[in-house]
């Protein structure tokens, strides 16, 4: 089944440097992302209700990106996780892009929404 690739924005109220944190280490994403989240150098394994996924770092651009590629999944599909500060306005936003079938995007986006809520509440923003 072909993949669409997705981007979903966040609006976020904190630095830069401290979403990066949580957005590329393995006890930050473990945080807000997954249950449980252990790295072995670029692999990470993400753990939601006893079930593992593992994903290998593909990209990361300090203090603004990083991307995983899941490791059971077509090599052109991947999750990317991006800071972007508006110069002008000093808005943060999270820019997530992601793959999903055209009948799942509503899906994705809710989770993508709930994770992002739960990192919101955790940085207070």
């Amino acid at each position: 089944m072909t993949k669409t690739k997705y981007k979903f924005e966040f609006p976020m109220k904190a630095s830069p440097k401290m979403l990066y944190s949580y957005i590329s280490s393995a006890s930050g994403l473990g945080d807000w992302f997954a249950d449980k989240v252990e790295a072995v150098g670029n692999v990470y394994t993400f753990t939601w209700d006893g079930e593992k996924s593992r994903a290998k770092l593909s990209h990361k651009r300090e203090p603004h990106l990083v991307r995983f590629n899941w490791l059971d999944e077509p090599d052109k599909t991947y999750f990317e996780i991006e800071i972007i500060l508006d110069e002008i306005t000093s808005d943060i936003e999270l820019v997530v892009t992601d793959f999903s079938t055209e009948e799942e995007k509503g899906e994705l986006y809710q989770l993508w929404d709930s994770q992002i809520h739960q990192l919101k509440m955790l940085i207070g923003s």
